[in-house]
């Protein structure tokens, strides 16, 4: 298991104290590892009240071609030492598995541990599809991302020649833990499960603006044309008055700087979900919204 021993590798740097203080939203970053030997990246971000039940969402293969976010609910015990949780449904997914094809992650009892004042979490899961029946198992390693601050912390007081490299290392480390962000390429799609009965897209152009054009569809029907995205962001909205809508984005050229790459913002004013899509001249991608 190598994600294992980079893991424990990563706990083993930790050279000085570093206290946390009380909070009720937690964030761990790390590995699903099953029984065949496959690693997965994993991230659980939840609030906890003070019943110690919790609510929150994972995310499962983070940047990869399947990456699935998932709410989850459960709780801690008490003594805030023991986690129990289970994901209850999918938020969104770039998968094209059909919904009963997922496997749901389950933990139950997994003890926090601490060490150097770093809170992680190491245990074996199962997985079950909705059905209730059993599709793998494996064990689950992940660590508080305060840990990336603390190597940030860490190289900014060490005086070294390479202080400054560490460093950077830190706050690449920091910027991927963070990222909330879903990348769609030439035609990937993006699903997402819908209560609402209106979708607000923003789109901008989050880096140089360099002429990049789109044009956005819903259900084939043009919503935004030939529009030249800037850092300003541009607001719309769509009515979600059918079961299924397809919101398609389409490069129109690729600016001076390739490729198109274009920011949206997918919300319904509490859910919210960061699509970046980075297309060649005449490639489209989707986002397939699931009304409930």
């Amino acid at each position: 298991m190598k994600s294992n021993i980079a893991l424990f590798t990563l706990f083993l740097l930790i050279s000085i104290s570093h206290a946390l203080t009380q909070k009720s939203n937690y964030e761990f970053v790390g590995f699903l590892n099953t029984e065949n030997n496959e690693a997965i990246s994993y991230k659980i971000i939840f609030s906890v009240n003070k019943n110690g039940e919790i609510v929150g969402e994972s995310q499962t293969d983070l940047f990869g071609v399947n990456t699935t976010k998932s709410k989850i609910v459960g709780e801690i015990d008490k003594k805030g030492k023991k986690l129990s949780f289970r994901e209850i449904e999918n938020l969104s997914t770039k998968s094209k598995a059909n919904p009963d094809e997922f496997c749901y992650v389950h933990i139950d009892n997994i003890k926090i541990r601490t060490l150097k004042n770093q809170s992680f979490i190491n245990g074996e899961f199962m997985g079950y599809f909705p059905s209730g029946q059993k599709c793998v198992n494996g064990t689950i390693s992940v660590v508080s991302t305060e840990i990336f601050e603390l190597f940030e912390e860490m190289a900014k007081e060490n005086s070294t020649p390479d202080a400054a490299e560490k460093t950077e290392k830190a706050r690449s480390l920091i910027d991927f833990v963070d990222q909330s962000i879903t990348t769609l390429y030439k035609n990937e799609e993006l699903i997402l499960n819908w209560d609402k009965n209106t979708l607000i897209i923003e789109v901008w152009d989050d880096f140089i603006e360099d002429g990049d054009i789109v044009s956005i569809y819903d259900n084939g029907k043009l919503v935004l044309s030939e529009y030249t995205i800037r850092k300003e962001r541009k607001r719309i909205e769509i009515p979600i008055n059918e079961k299924i809508h397809i919101i398609e984005v389409r490069a129109v050229n690729e600016g001076s700087s390739p490729p198109n790459t274009v920011h949206m913002l997918v919300t319904d004013g509490h859910q919210k979900t960061v699509v970046v899509a980075k297309l060649n001249k005449g490639d489209k991608a989707s986002i397939k919204i699931h009304k409930k």
